[in-house]
């Protein structure tokens, strides 16, 4: 964005290193010498701004603003990060708990009721609402993703990725991915990268053809709780959940070498 973004929302997090006594040799009853310049070491981060944003939940950037998302309710609040102010809050017709933003858009997803709404990224203006339907069969949405004109729309229960054109709200492709409980779509390079958490492996999925591409990832740790980018990696973090194939842990993921 090219501005510190300095807005931390409902969560206080305070981090701050703690000096460690050092051990001394011998059985010297001495206090050990301490230079007189010596000063504890500073925070490494501080809470300079708190907002009130209920039910706050994920965070999505564009080149300016925070959109939050308020997860499971209708509403969606912008923050300028530069004045730690709110700007915008704008009441939707659906739940949403995930998002994107492309092409001056902010796309969110409603799981629970399995509708796409699109605002105007700047004003946070309702531009359009696409309810699932038989000609657009959402069902569970869990994510969003877009490349070019595409939306990619993951469906969570059935493990189907919608390829939906952006300028007609029509679907184009329908693909069915091998697992249960669908999460993702994760956007890297030239690829989707697709979660089953039941089985715990990640599928790719080619953006030319909207086909899964190569052999399933098994991640060793599982895909329970939460996956995040860095760089071209994907850092799955862990729990024991149900019957899935999950521990305590997190498992690193390199799309580059595919391993």
């Amino acid at each position: 964005m090219g501005r510190r973004i300095r807005a931390w929302l409902t969560i206080l997090v305070t981090l701050a290193l703690v000096p460690v006594a050092g051990c001394v040799g011998g059985d010297s009853d001495q206090a050990p010498h301490r230079s007189p310049a010596a000063h504890p070491p500073a925070p490494l981060l501080r809470v300079e701004a708190t907002l009130d944003v209920p039910g706050a939940g994920a965070v999505v950037t564009t080149h300016d603003r925070l959109w939050v998302i308020s997860g499971g309710r209708a509403v969606v609040t912008q923050v300028d990060p530069v004045t730690d102010t709110v700007t915008q809050r704008t009441t939707i017709p659906h739940p949403v708990a995930y998002a994107t933003v492309a092409h001056r858009s902010l796309w969110l997803v409603s799981y629970g009721e399995s509708a796409l709404i699109e605002l105007d990224a700047e004003s946070g203006r309702i531009l359009r609402t696409l309810e699932g339907s038989p000609d657009l069969p959402l069902k569970d949405p869990v994510g969003v993703a877009v490349t070019g004109h595409d939306l990619w729309v993951l469906n969570h229960h059935n493990s189907t990725l919608l390829r939906i054109d952006e300028r007609t709200g029509k679907l184009t492709q329908t693909t069915r991915i091998a697992g249960d409980a669908a999460s993702g779509p994760y956007l890297l390079g030239h690829a989707l990268w697709i979660g089953m958490s039941a089985q715990g492996i990640f599928h790719q999925v080619d953006l030319a053809t909207g086909e899964v591409t190569g052999e399933p990832i098994h991640v060793p740790t599982g895909l329970c709780a939460w996956s995040s980018i860095v760089g071209h990696d994907i850092w799955a973090t862990s729990m024991p959940f149900a019957d899935f194939n999950c521990i305590n842990g997190t498992s690193r993921i390199d799309t580059t070498s595919v391993r």
